[in-house]
């Protein structure tokens, strides 16, 4: 209940987000995603090694 005194005042300007925070919000998720789609496609480049090498013989 304490915190609803202090939240208050949130409330009466809107938040803005310029240039700069659009940008630092961008780049967040791509060191959050890039990684993520690495793994992934180097998983998708040994599976398709694996079938080509093995599977596919010619």
């Amino acid at each position: 209940m304490k915190n609803n005194k202090l939240n208050k005042n949130l409330g009466d300007e809107p938040v803005k987000l310029e240039f700069k925070d659009v940008i630092a919000m961008i780049i967040a998720a791509f060191e959050v995603l890039f990684p993520i789609a690495l793994v992934f496609a180097g998983i998708m480049g040994l599976a398709f090694f694996i079938l080509l090498k093995f599977w596919i013989k010619g």
